[in-house]
């Protein structure tokens, strides 16, 4: 028997410690993957990082970015695009950032080698960076370091001396000059490996036709334009037109002075195979209060027509939509897209009235708010007590609390009107209702209405200014009249409370306004002003006269105002948070409600 459980304590052991091997190398490999995998992730954050400070003129910052990919990279092994693109980008942020063509030249080289297939962005290629290319796929090719030194900069090419010469008009458009129907050619040079010939002028408000061919066959060609008033170049694809590719800048985006624009072509791995132009040299169409040039008009189809006010020009796609405006949510460079007139971080924003069904974002009409809160009073001096002490109960009516050996405020000294504030605080009965928390009228600190004859009022008695805690139930209830606007009404209810009018309640009603867009679920902000009537009442304990302490008691009048944070997780249903802050009246408190609760909505 012993030696059978010492093979099965033996046997347990071993099954323990390959459990926890095996759970080990689990770990190790599932750390491994996630190591190789983080660096190749920082390369390309650190890529396109560096790209956006490149765009924003922060060239410093840019570089430095790319130093810090680049070592990265070489420091785990990364190989192939992502490092070939590290290069590129280094070599156009030499190139056209600091001027260093030699440098740049070294890292094209460098980026070829790594990957032979790697192409310029035309978005930051310039026809410097492009000859240098070319000159460093020679050097790749014959195997050349990139540590020696590099020729002269090329020169940029020079413009011709001559315009060439315009086609004569004709009924018909040349396809091979494009939309070209004018008696004049403009003078700009081609910048690209794609022939261009842009229209000479167009009207205002005028769409504007662009036409091009390309040779093989590109899988996109998008036209890049920027109009009056854009912040970057719009993107749109081009349509095939009789032996090339066409578009109409439409008319809605044709102000003076000018358009401008370039063509970029892609073949089907995404690569870019041609362009025309380039953002920092695109084409200019002049446009104009009167013509001097025929007509322009695609290949096979008539001159547009300026814009009218209640038709869409012919042969100009995507008119109709751009009069109308577009929808909430799409993509929009200026306000005049929208159909709302306001464009907020490329996005078209919804307009007051606009349906919003369809995206999602029709809020709730009807809601009810159940919460709880602390609430925090500042209390001073002066503040009036809900009761007043006396010997004997059954003498008086009201708010009497019956003190063994209290005289009654009918037991006055004989003199106290006589008797200065000072003289007052010095007597005996002044001592003894300073015991229980209550201050008589008159005293220094409490003028309160009232007869003192009656006992009533009593001031509550505070040694020290200060914060008070009190907790409150809250319920409100509301209607949205308008997207941002809703009617509220409610009740601040305190379980613990003493004697009066509204003791232990608030009642309001108000205005609330939606800050945030409307919206079914998610986040959202609302500012709330409410006016209504009742108390927030204050207690301090006194040692062992607490069960005989008054209560401070405001009101009755009340104003709050506050914040209303919100996350609906259904349209029905969410959860929220409320600082508030509460002024009661002629008695006066002021109030500091921090809580929440649950939110239903229909």
């Amino acid at each position: 028997m012993s030696t059978l459980l010492k093979h099965l304590a033996l046997r347990l052991r071993l099954d323990a410690l390959l459990l926890v091997v095996g759970g080990h190398l689990l770990l190790t490999h599932f750390s491994v993957a996630s190591a190789q995998q983080r660096p190749l992730t920082q390369v390309l954050e650190l890529n396109r990082r560096a790209m956006e400070a490149y765009t924003n003129l922060e060239i410093d910052q840019a570089n430095s970015l790319l130093q810090q990919a680049l070592q990265i990279a070489q420091r785990n092994g990364i190989t192939g695009s992502p490092l070939a693109r590290t290069y590129l980008n280094l070599a156009v942020v030499a190139i056209s950032g600091m001027g260093d063509n030699a440098t740049g030249l070294n890292y094209m080289v460098e980026a070829i080698q790594a990957d032979p297939s790697i192409q310029l962005d035309p978005l930051t290629s310039t026809p410097d960076i492009q000859n240098l290319f070319a000159i460093a796929r020679q050097k790749a090719k014959q195997g050349a370091s990139p540590q020696q030194p590099a020729p002269p900069p090329p020169s940029p090419p020079q413009p011709p001396q001559t315009a060439p010469s315009p086609p004569q008009p004709s009924s018909t458009p040349s396809q091979s000059q494009g939309p070209q129907r004018g008696n004049a050619t403009p003078q700009q040079p081609s910048i690209g490996n794609l022939q261009h010939v842009p229209v000479p002028e167009q009207l205002e408000q005028t769409a504007v036709p662009v036409y091009i061919e390309v040779p093989g066959n590109p899988a996109h060609v998008y036209l890049y334009y920027k109009a009056p008033g854009m912040r970057e170049f719009q993107r749109v694809e081009m349509n095939r037109v009789a032996q090339g590719f066409g578009f109409e800048i439409p008319c809605t985006e044709v102000l003076a002075p000018e358009i401008t624009y370039y063509i970029v072509a892609f073949g089907a791995d995404g690569s870019p195979i041609g362009f025309a132009g380039s953002q920092t040299t695109p084409f200019r169409v002049p446009i104009v209060t009167k013509r001097t040039q025929v007509a322009p008009a695609l290949p096979g189809r008539a001159p547009p027509e300026p814009c009218r006010e209640q038709e869409c020009p012919p042969g100009m796609p995507g008119c109709k939509s751009n009069r109308e405006g577009k929808k909430a949510g799409e993509f929009c460079t200026r306000d005049s897209e929208c159909a709302s007139k306001k464009c907020r971080d490329n996005l078209c924003t919804a307009s007051e009235g606009e349906d919003e069904q369809l995206s999602g974002t029709k809020p709730p009409l009807f809601f009810a708010r159940l919460s709880a809160f602390a609430g925090l009073s500042y209390v001073s001096h002066g503040l009036p007590a809900d009761r007043f002490p006396c010997a004997n109960r059954s003498e008086y009516e009201g708010s009497c609390v019956e003190i063994s050996g209290f005289s009654s405020l009918q037991e006055l000294p004989s003199n106290w009107e006589s008797l200065t504030p000072e003289e007052r605080m010095n007597q005996q009965f002044t001592q003894r209702a300073i015991q229980f928390g209550y201050l008589p009228a008159g005293t220094p600190n409490c003028n309160p209405e009232g007869s003192p004859a009656k006992g009533d009022p009593y001031c509550f008695f505070v040694e020290t200014p200060g914060f008070v805690a009190n907790f409150a139930l809250r319920l409100d209830l509301g209607y949205h009249v308008a997207p941002f606007l809703a009617l509220t009404g409610g009740a601040r209810v305190q379980p613990a409370s003493g004697q009066g009018t509204l003791s232990f309640m608030l009642i309001y009603g108000g205005l609330e306004f939606q800050i945030t867009n409307p919206i079914e679920t998610g986040f959202h902000l609302h500012a709330h002003l409410r006016g209504g009537a009742g108390q927030i009442q204050v207690f301090l304990s006194r040692a062992n006269q607490t069960p005989h302490a008054p209560w401070g008691r405001s009101g009755l009048g009340m104003v709050d105002a506050g914040l209303t944070l919100g996350y609906r997780l259904h349209r029905n249903f969410g959860v929220y948070l409320q600082p508030t802050c509460v002024l009661s009246f002629p008695s006066f408190l002021f109030t500091i409600d921090l809580g929440g609760g649950l939110e239903l909505s229909l």
